[in-house]
């Protein structure tokens, strides 16, 4: 006898349909259904029929339970169901007349777990349109052309096409025993592959079979499910396929079955295991021996062990971050020496105080550099940058005017020193197991892999670092960077440092081809609960997919978008990134965005604004004595308005857009003074505006380590920026009681409206409507400050650290659960 299990979503229309094709059968002991949450009246059609048909329906609705998904709601009443066999039916489609004795007599002469068939296709007025056999009429073309003449196809077969394209179409085309549901662990919470997973999951466990034969007529009309315009679809079948691989990794070696995901197409492109041939090597790291000896970063392979000892003439001991990236530098490839250099300049620019406090060297780079003995063969090292320098020792100098680098070719980061005879030195090791001198898990704590572009001085850095000191207490961290920082960015190690939260820099340890080798290692090393990818890369972008790979059991949080049309929002319709498991929107318009146009299912998705330390800001707020008296230290006029512009010096945020308004302040005869606090690529841009245009109202400062400082004694922030998320300079101001003006981007309107703590400037407006916008500020500035100092502690309450980890904490949980298969109630 079959169970029938109808999950019920705005399908009034069809259901009766629905249910009298499944009643029909004489084989068919109970029909189980549940209302999903339907706002077109099926809950109430749903008794109606259970009433009329008595005891056979059984209707699972419970009032008030919303909308749980098609997976849910299936386990639910496969669960509940009574019988050996189960049929699914979607609440718009209808079983063939004589189905389930077809399916007997293929039970009874197979033994299968699981049977499906063709489909019979009609349109939303019940007139059939068309047939879908399945292998023999595939949505494109496949590898493997099946024989038309045979009568079924059994698992093998099956799997193999599976791995290429769902030619079952929807769960209302099978039949199974509840013995393999279990085995197989269930429905998987996918919104529009459930079925797809559970079919290839299938055919691995258990006996299947698919016939001819046509089983199901399955309905198309305008509401289906798998037409909804969602970038979302193949982005949950690249998360499919990581994890069904990762669950049975033996199907890969199958040739016929990696033929067919390289031509899936909705897979995009197949993504192989990032280790295949099995060589592992040992990487380790030491800060120091426990003698006090030299610290040393060894590899050990096959063919014996290299060692690269830091012999500090000194006892200067290299920072444990260097060493870190010196052994994930081995792994990249085969060195003979690294330089650590004590700034952020590029090659051939270094910092260092001796070779031997900063450098690295194997037996044959020692006998080199210390003893003078040209190498027979070529030497290769690595330059890998560690800020901030050590102490006043450091020097700045050009690479080649070093002993032993006058010869010296540079590449990048790399560094070739010139042998006796041409050659190449150690063997490349192409796989490395890496064990690492640094904190490990506390206990019982799950460990966050935090993956930011770089550790700039920015908002977007700045926010990550006072989520992470909230939430230290509750998670194990390692930060892996991706991309290398440029001078003017500025560095936040020295803050991740202080937290004793390590950090490792793939930009400094290899060039971006070996990145995914060591993300991978990295991930055997630490054994990783979560990923948040807190600011992308373009590395990150173009490798997403193998990323999900990397990490295909394991959530990743995403949060690369700070703009609805800037940035990295124009790559998130790409399957990789739509493989991730949750989307943290940091705006209302960017979540409105990820919903209604790319499609991101709204229960995957959390808004979560920036972050401020509110304790540390309370007790910097000034008054107007602190603000006299901080324009007195700093040479600013006592009796003149004073606003400043605090962010990166990019193009994105337009200083010289913010010049401009200096400018025809002083035309205008203004006393106004215009601070700018930040550094960045335009600086010299803006260095030489002020110059040209002769601004004495303009002040430059680069770095700021307390903002509070500039705060206090300014009368309002300006933001002149093209687009932006919520920024943090912004928060920070208004929680130290001071209004801002800025253009109209990201979610600055909703905050300043709420509070009337400052004006809007339109951003297709240009400088006229800028200034406009200003000056309209300026002659109300009072009041928008009377209206932030009485909002400040709300600002405070609202977007402190405290209370924006505690979102943090419940959207990795969430994704946490989510990927054990637990449901988030």
């Amino acid at each position: 006898m079959f169970s029938v299990v109808i999950p019920v979503y705005n399908h009034r229309r069809y259901l009766e349909r629905a249910l009298l094709s499944a009643l029909r059968s004489h084989l068919v002991s109970e029909v189980l259904v549940v209302d999903d949450g339907s706002c077109d009246g099926s809950s109430d059609l749903l008794r109606h029929l259970s009433n009329v048909f008595g005891p056979r329906i059984v209707d699972l609705t419970t009032e008030g339970e919303g909308n749980k998904g098609a997976h849910y709601r299936l386990n639910q009443l496969i669960e509940t169901a009574r019988s050996e066999w189960i049929a699914v039916l979607n609440s718009d489609d209808e079983f063939v007349s004589g189905r389930f004795d077809m399916i007997k007599a293929l039970v009874r002469a197979n033994r299968s777990d699981f049977i499906s068939g063709s489909l019979l296709i009609c349109d939303e007025h019940d007139r059939l349109i068309g047939t879908k056999r399945g292998i023999v009429d595939p949505e494109y073309p496949i590898p493997q052309r099946p024989d038309r003449d045979r009568r079924a196809f059994f698992a093998r077969e099956m799997l193999v096409l599976l791995c290429n394209q769902n030619f079952i179409a929807t769960t209302s085309n099978m039949a199974f025993r509840k013995s393999l549901f279990r085995q197989v662990g269930g429905f998987r919470d996918y919104r529009y592959v459930h079925d797809w997973d559970f079919a290839l999951r299938a055919c691995v466990t258990g006996r299947c079979l698919f016939t001819y034969n046509p089983l199901t007529i399955y309905r198309a009309h305008c509401a289906n499910t798998i037409k909804e315009p969602s970038s979302h679809v193949d982005g949950e079948v690249v998360r499919l396929f990581a994890r069904f691989l990762n669950d049975f990794p033996e199907l890969e070696r199958d040739e016929q079955i990696r033929e067919a995901l390289e031509s899936n197409r909705h897979l995009g492109r197949y993504c192989p295991p990032v280790n295949t041939n099995g060589q592992y090597s040992r990487i380790i790291a030491v800060d120091s021996t426990p003698s006090g000896g030299p610290s040393a970063v060894s590899i050990q392979h096959s063919a014996g062990k290299d060692q690269l000892v830091h012999l500090a003439a000194m006892e200067r001991p290299l920072p444990v971050r260097a060493l870190n990236n010196a052994a994930l530098a081995l792994v990249a490839a085969p060195y003979d020496f690294m330089l650590v250099s004590e700034t952020l300049d590029e090659p051939p620019i270094v910092a260092l105080s001796s070779l031997s406090d900063n450098v690295l060297m194997n037996e044959r780079a020692r006998q080199f550099f210390l003893e003078g003995k040209t190498p027979q063969i070529p030497m290769r090292g690595r330059i890998i940058r560690n800020v901030p320098q050590l102490d006043a020792r450091t020097r700045i100098v050009e690479l080649t005017s070093l002993t032993g680098f006058q010869n010296a070719r540079l590449e990048g980061a790399t560094v070739t020193i010139p042998g006796l005879t041409d050659g190449s030195g150690c063997a490349r090791v192409s796989q490395c197991e890496v064990t690492l001198r640094m904190p490990m898990r506390s206990g019982e704590k799950p460990l966050c892999f935090v993956l930011p572009i770089f550790l700039a001085v920015g908002g977007v850095e700045r926010n990550m670092v006072e989520v992470l000191r909230i939430l230290r207490a509750d998670y194990d961290f390692v930060i892996v960077t991706s991309e290398r920082l440029a001078k003017h960015q500025g560095s936040l190690h020295h803050q991740l440092d202080d937290l004793q939260i390590p950090v490792l820099d793939l930009g400094e340890a290899a060039e971006p081809a070996r990145h995914l080798l060591i993300i991978d290692l990295l991930r055997r090393h630490f054994r990783p609960d979560l990923v948040w990818i807190c600011n992308g890369s373009p590395w990150l972008a173009d490798n997403a997919d193998r990323i999900r790979r990397v990490f295909a059991n394991i959530p990743i949080v995403d949060q690369q978008v700070y703009d609805t049309e800037h940035g990295w929002i124009n790559r998130y319709r790409e399957r990789g990134i739509q493989s991730f498991d949750r989307f943290i929107a940091t705006t209302r318009k960017i979540m409105n965005k990820f919903v209604s146009d790319i499609g991101i299912p709204a229960n995957r998705i959390d808004l979560i604004y920036s972050s401020i330390d509110s304790q540390k800001l309370a007790l910097k707020k000034g008054d107007q004595e602190l603000e006299r008296s901080l324009r007195q230290d700093a040479g600013m006029p006592l009796d003149a308005r004073i606003y400043a512009f605090i962010g990166r010096l990019t193009a994105q945020k337009r200083p010289l857009e913010y010049l401009g308004l200096a400018k025809r302040a002083a035309n205008h005869g203004l006393r106004d003074q215009f601070l700018i606090v930040g550094d960045g690529e335009l600086r010299a841009a803006c260095e030489a505006y002020i110059e040209r245009e002769e601004l004495r109202n303009v002040r430059m400062i680069r770095y700021c380590e307390d903002l509070s400082t500039i705060v206090n004694m300014m009368d309002g922030l300006i933001i002149t920026s093209e687009f932006e998320g919520l920024p943090i300079a912004l928060l920070e101001v208004l929680a130290l009681g001071k209004p801002a003006m800025a253009t109209n981007v990201g979610d600055i309107d909703v905050i300043l409206s709420e509070h009337g703590s400052g004006l809007i400037a339109p951003l297709d407006g240009g400088s006229e409507a800028l200034w406009e916008v200003f000056q309209q500020w300026r002659t109300d500035l009072r009041a928008y400050r009377q209206n932030a100092e009485a909002h400040a502690a709300d600002i405070r309450e609202r977007f402190s650290n405290v209370n924006i980890a505690a979102q943090y904490r419940a959207s990795w949980m969430a994704a946490i659960k989510h990927v054990r298969g637990e449901r988030v109630g």
